[in-house]
């Protein structure tokens, strides 16, 4: 692991979830922890697995739709004291600060991976699911920033990270235009999924 960056591949958080695997079985060892994988994570590990082709250096965290109990939290919080990773390398944060509930989890697909664990089982969410929830959130930052209007505020509130993770997404779905993209199966739960096609089509992405 490079100490010198917060972006960890997916080897790098194998390690730290093999140290997690230890500290379980040393210190609580009739706990099972689930982790759901989302964001980041699942995409480099998906692009291992598939044709998927990213635009990723890296990853900070492993973003999980998971409840962490306070040990486990504690456990999480040591190992990226001794490696020199991000405090929050597993990541719940979002997940917590919505009382546990994702209102798009229902569509999501948890796949498992080729790692195994004493005391982890570890889901990634499919590529379906990882498009729905990334398109929902460039939706809400075009709307926030009042899109198209202030190209100002969208400097700010888009990510371009979850850009290029959409844009990775349709290129793998071969989504190259607006007749591809609102052949979607996109549930109606993400609101101004118009204000996002606007913007690819703008952005030259897709093909009106």
């Amino acid at each position: 692991m490079d100490s010198r960056t917060d972006l960890l591949l997916v080897d790098d958080f194998i390690d730290l979830l093999n140290q997690l695997d230890d500290f379980l079985d040393a210190r609580d060892p009739e706990h099972h922890l689930t982790i759901r994988a989302i964001g980041g994570f699942s995409l480099m590990y998906h692009e291992q697995e598939t044709s998927l082709t990213m635009l990723r250096m890296g990853s900070s965290d492993i973003d999980t739709l998971t409840k962490l109990p306070r040990n486990v939290a504690t456990m999480v919080d040591i190992i990226a004291v001794n490696n020199g990773a991000p405090s929050d390398w597993l990541n719940n944060r979002w997940y917590a600060n919505h009382n546990f509930n994702e209102e798009l989890e229902r569509f999501i697909v948890w796949e498992p991976t080729k790692y195994g664990f004493r005391h982890i089982t570890l889901l990634v969410a499919n590529l379906e699911g990882i498009l729905l929830m990334k398109m929902r959130a460039v939706c809400e930052a075009l709307e926030f920033a009042g899109y198209p209007a202030n190209d100002e505020a969208l400097a700010a509130e888009l990510r371009t990270q979850d850009v290029m993770d959409v844009v990775s997404l349709l290129h793998f779905f071969d989504v190259t235009s607006a007749l591809d993209f609102s052949r979607l199966n996109i549930p109606s739960k993400i609101d101004r999924t118009d204000l996002l096609l606007q913007y690819l089509i703008n952005a030259g992405i897709l093909s009106s």
